[in-house]
């Protein structure tokens, strides 16, 4: 089945997020794309330091963009948001992520418990004592890094479900079979503040690496040699390509950090080829807006011994939804790699997610608050249409009786003489008075029974499912068999007492404890209308609490004050 999916990519320049349509086995298709530039200094090695800019930018994205979804794969990137290979025994797949974390210290440079760590296997090989071995890809990134990226999407309104690496992303949405002879293929992603570099085969991260050096280091060096601000400086970048006589001093300033920059990338790569039992690289992919600096693509084709390709994500994709041009294709395209890639179903079937617990038990939260919200307003309209409809036929009982005293009214001053019709509508008109009796005699007032629920509830339960059930109460057995019919009418249509039961209410319950179990139901009894609470089920915990059904008696204490208005005797 089909499913929309957005993935966001908040980079060091500007945010960008693309909706696709992914299905079983058929070509995604792009439904939004929208990029909102950030200001200067918001984020930083891909961390998040102007909360509220960010944010702000994620909601003009939305308005703008034309998203319909609001759950978001995000990604990340920066020197604290890292891989690792660790080899480790044959173990289910369940305790993976625990036992990669039990023997995370000797890999991970961060402190454990700021640290958040998704692992997959990679392969699984024998080794040479002859035991099964299982070779683990371990991403991991610090607390501040993924919490600041979360936090500025759940400012902009938006539910974070996964937290993925950028370079795991770049993987899926670029990732071919152009190894035409099965060998790693190499992609580097050349952004605003950081570059990334990654190499796969068959889709399998082999070799991840962040420099942080980008588009922004080399508009900095032409800013430098021509002493402008740097938005200057980086028009003066965007122009060089098509300038006729461009200035020389932006010429040098731009080749040298070209060439810093191309160093740091075949660095890299030749890094990984000099790794023993390593095949060697089949290709290089280029992407990323940093990549359209003047000399870039050409350097790196001139110094590379390996064939050097720009990337095209949008290749991959159906953009047959959107009325994109050829122009605005071009101006895009080397920006949505990653977004692209977030947004699709990874190959080995388990992505990485590095989103911390706490920002899932937030969501859940919040989509337990919208349940019990829609619960109450379902409550509520169901309570006024009952109060509704009682008091339509409260009002037609009205109606008929002051019909039947008007007619009274006429025979007493006109037709005296027509005495035995007189009678038979004064009868007429007691009956109709009885009328409203049987059906406020059993009323419950529901509104006493939800407050002193509201009221007595602990503040750390959470109450769902209500079910309220009015019971007729019990009429007490007759003293004597000569008690007459109308002692047993007056009986069945009196108010109850405070003892008698006249509904039920049961629910579902969550609470974070078993201890809070025990406190519910004390407190649960310590109200004057609810009577015989009885918690029941399975109060085992799970992981959001205990969760228990409850039933309750409701007592005469809460049934209709509204007999009273009916009972006054015919003249």
């Amino acid at each position: 089945m089909a499913q929309r999916i957005v993935g966001l990519d908040i980079g060091t320049s500007a945010v960008r997020a693309v909706e696709l349509t992914v299905g079983d086995g058929s070509r995604p298709v792009l439904e939004a794309y929208g990029q909102v530039g950030l200001p200067h200094g918001a984020i930083v090695d891909g961390e998040v330091r102007d909360l509220h800019g960010v944010a702000q930018a994620l909601r003009r994205l939305w308005q703008e963009g034309g998203f319909r979804e609001k759950r978001v794969h995000v990604g990340v990137a920066g020197l604290r948001a890292i891989t690792r290979e660790l080899d480790m025994p044959v173990i289910p797949p369940e305790e993976l992520d625990n036992a990669v974390r039990f023997r995370a210290d000797d890999l991970i440079p961060f402190p454990m418990d700021r640290t958040v760590i998704s692992a997959r296997v990679i392969a699984q090989y024998t080794d040479a004592d002859g035991d099964q071995t299982l070779r683990v890809l371990v991403a991991a990134a610090h607390l501040d890094l993924v919490g600041s990226v979360a936090a500025a999407a759940e400012a902009a309104g938006l539910e974070p479900v996964s937290v993925d690496l950028n370079t795991a992303a770049l993987v899926r949405a670029l990732a071919t079979d152009a190894g035409a002879a099965g060998g790693p293929e190499a992609i580097v992603s050349i952004g605003a503040g950081l570059t990334l570099v990654v190499v796969h085969q068959d889709g399998v991260l082999q070799f991840v690496r962040t420099i942080d050096l980008g588009g922004e280091m080399i508009t900095a060096s032409i800013a430098g040699a021509l002493d402008l601000p740097e938005v200057d400086a980086e028009s003066r970048k965007r122009g060089l390509a098509g300038s006729v006589a461009p200035d020389t001093r932006a010429v040098a300033a731009n080749g040298q950090a070209v060439g810093e920059l191309i160093d740091e990338v075949l660095n890299s790569v030749r890094f990984f080829a000099a790794q023993p039992g390593r095949m060697p690289i089949t290709r290089l992919l280029v992407t990323g807006g940093g990549a359209q600096a003047m000399g870039l693509l050409e350097g790196l084709r001139q110094r590379s011994p390996i064939p050097v390709e720009p990337a095209s994500p949008l290749s991959r994709v159906d953009i047959g939804q959107l009325p994109i041009s050829p122009e605005e294709m071009a101006l895009i395209d080397p920006t949505v790699a990653v977004p692209i890639g977030l947004s699709l179903p990874d190959r080995t079937g388990k992505p990485f997610n590095l989103l911390p617990p706490e920002v899932a038990q937030r969501a859940s939260e919040r989509r337990v608050r919208k349940g019990l919200v829609l619960v109450a307003g379902a409550l509520i309209v169901l309570v006024g249409g009952l109060s509704a409809w009682r008091l339509l036929a409260v009002n037609s009982a009205k109606h008929q009786v002051t019909t039947l005293h008007t007619s009274i009214a006429q025979i007493q001053t006109v037709e005296i003489p027509k005495y035995d019709k007189a009678v038979q509508l004064k009868n007429a008109v007691a009956a109709e008075e009885k009328e409203p009796v049987p059906v406020l005699s059993d009323e419950v007032d529901w509104l006493v029974v939800l407050n002193q629920l509201g009221q007595i509830q602990p503040a750390d339960s959470v109450v769902a499912n209500i079910d309220l059930t009015a019971t007729p109460p019990v009429a007490s057995a007759p003293s004597s068999s000569a008690t007459s019919s109308t002692s047993a009418t007056a009986s069945s249509t009196s108010v109850p007492s405070a003892e008698q039961v006249i509904g039920t209410a049961s629910m579902n319950v969550t609470v974070p404890n078993l201890t809070s179990v025990t406190n519910w139901g004390q407190a649960m009894n310590s109200g004057t209308v609810l009577t015989d609470v009885l918690s029941a089920g399975t109060l085992a915990p799970q992981v959001t609490g205990v969760t228990f059904p409850a039933t309750m008696n409701v007592s005469g204490g809460a049934s209709s004050q509204r007999l009273s208005q009916f009972e006054e005797p015919l003249p």
